[in-house]
């Protein structure tokens, strides 16, 4: 476990070193002694939104938790996602609520992973609407897309801009956007799009948060785990 728990990290600060090599040294050091204090210990169970909604209850103001019911502790890993953050569709006070069990768990001590169902610009339906095969393409420069596409991005900066702990300082999450990309099931999957847009679809995204100030995301990068050939 703790080779694995390693070989993780260094995928995480490698990511992260390419994209704010000022801030990697310290955020590489800090990462590594709480992935190793963890690791002697077992395993970090991680639980998706698990103080927003569990077992016959929703967004209780308790700091309730299935987990925490279950086994007397938070998770050690909480995620949760921004599906319709770039459409405006679901409601503010969710995002806000977002925010404030992501401040919470930060004080606890544990890490926050954060997935992003994004948008078909191409059709306005959701991040699993395979019926276009070039979205990609028409969201990269020059494509139709392009500029509605930046404006998703400027709505993704400003939320990771907006978190902060009590003292103001911003937040580490771990970030893992354009994920099971060698699937099928997601306008990025590998029926949609090429190896080289897939690529290109990444650096535009890392290169304009970047330029929004955006400081505080490692980037995963995390494939399905329908890997079969050395290919694959």
């Amino acid at each position: 476990l703790p080779i694995l728990a390693l070989r993780v990290l260094l995928l995480f600060t490698c990511l992260f070193s390419l994209a704010f090599p000022a801030k990697a040294k310290s955020w590489k050091k800090d990462f590594e002694r709480i992935l190793q204090e963890n690791t002697q210990k077992g395993m970090m169970f991680g639980h998706h939104d698990d103080t927003m909604y569990g077992y016959n209850w929703r967004y209780d103001n308790s700091d309730r938790s299935d987990t925490k019911d279950v086994v007397g502790l938070y998770p050690a890993m909480m995620s949760f996602d921004l599906s319709d953050i770039d459409k405006g569709t679901r409601n503010r006070t969710e995002y806000e609520r977002m925010r404030v069990e992501i401040r919470k768990q930060h004080a606890r001590g544990g890490f926050v992973t954060i997935s992003w169902h994004a948008t078909n610009l191409v059709t306005g339906k959701n991040a699993w609407d395979v019926s276009t095969r070039n979205t990609v393409r028409r969201v990269l420069p020059r494509g139709d897309k392009a500029n509605e596409f930046l404006a998703c991005l400027d709505t993704l900066a400003a939320f990771f801009n907006s978190l902060k702990d009590a003292e103001g300082k911003s937040i580490p999450i771990i970030f893992r956007p354009w994920h099971e990309c060698n699937g099928t099931w997601f306008w990025w999957g590998s029926n949609q799009c090429t190896p080289k847009e897939y690529k290109a679809l990444w650096k535009l995204m890392v290169g304009h948060l970047k330029k929004r100030g955006v400081g505080n995301v490692i980037y995963a990068y995390s494939p399905g785990d329908n890997i079969k050939t050395a290919a694959d």
